[in-house]
């Protein structure tokens, strides 16, 4: 970084040091100018720095390298049906774009070294009744375990799924540059996932794919699909907090809605999952156990919306 300090009109400088000649004639006016590099969203500065699941540089550390990682509006949560709130404010979720299906369209297949990302293209939204914001989703997330018995990143009463896939959103009231930085930047709607005997038909749009991006930074485009159709069958009943990005840099940006309700895939698609490298090739580490713990709730209060369940239903939540 060159920093130069202007100074009587004369500039003295070195790198990592600055000098000025004293003037005794005038008064010294100083204006220190920095040559900083351009302004990089927040999301995107964790690429400099190193991360992972595990070890040295694994969740329990990363708050060394991003301070707000040990704040306190941090994801994922526990999700203790026992102490959520029934808001009737909360309205349904409204999907738009959801379930188009455009011929010839195509959607990113990524695997970035930590997890599986499937870039969106199309216009897809999501809104709810009492915000009055519009959600752009822009990609899916999947985090799931080496086993069965983990993978989800949230709990449901402190019982992991093998497997959760989120899809982000972004406000489109805010730039892209500012979406990491507003505390209503981001919507993640995410859902659990449990092992069934069939296979999903849904998910094949994703695992017929997976030995395409077996190896770190590959990707491949695959035919655009029905986002609608990965979800569960019933998205009325959610889960809602404030909370943040569970990579770094942790970014307390989001409001998460988890949905109740929970789908399945079998077993031989999921272990395609697990069949993926974080390495750029076979000799580096499987792909698995992407997920961070549950942090701390504090002073957070998650509300659970029912809005199209009866009296009878609404006891079966809360």
């Amino acid at each position: 970084m060159v920093v130069e300090l202007f100074c009587c009109n004369k500039i003295f400088k070195k790198y990592g040091k600055t000098f000025c000649k004293p003037n005794k004639e005038k008064k010294m006016k100083e204006k220190l100018v920095a040559a900083l590099p351009p302004t990089i969203p927040s999301q995107q500065r964790h690429n400099s720095y190193d991360w992972s699941y595990n070890g040295p540089t694994g969740p329990e550390f990363w708050q060394k390298s991003f301070p707000v990682a040990a704040s306190e509006y941090q994801s994922p949560v526990n999700i203790d049906t026992k102490k959520i709130i029934y808001d009737s404010k909360l309205k349904s979720l409204v999907f738009d774009g959801y379930r188009d299906f455009r011929g010839g369209a195509k959607v990113l297949l990524q695997n970035n070294g930590s997890t599986v990302k499937l870039k969106l293209f199309d216009e897809v939204t999501l809104t709810r009744g009492d915000m009055p914001d519009v959600y752009q989703a822009i990609h899916v997330l999947f985090h799931w375990g080496a086993n069965n018995q983990r993978g989800s990143e949230h709990l449901n009463n402190g019982t992991p799924y093998p497997m959760e896939v989120q899809i982000v959103h972004r406000n489109l009231k805010y730039s892209e540059d500012e979406m990491y930085d507003k505390q209503d930047g981001l919507l993640i709607l995410a859902f659990w996932v449990e092992i069934g005997e069939s296979s999903n038909d849904s998910f094949k749009y994703v695992t017929d794919h997976l030995q395409k991006i077996r190896f770190k930074d590959q990707e491949a485009k695959i035919d655009q699909f029905p986002l609608i159709s990965l979800l569960p069958e019933d998205t009325t009943v959610y889960y809602t907090y404030d909370g943040s990005l569970t990579t770094p840099p942790c970014n307390e940006c989001v409001n998460w809605v988890v949905l109740s309700d929970t789908t399945k895939i079998s077993k031989k698609q999921i272990d395609k999952f697990r069949q993926l490298y974080s390495s750029e090739d076979d000799t580096g580490e499987m792909m698995a156990d992407n997920y961070r713990p549950p942090q701390k709730i504090h002073r957070r209060k998650i509300k659970v919306c029912m809005s199209l369940r009866d009296e009878e239903d609404e006891e079966e939540y809360l």
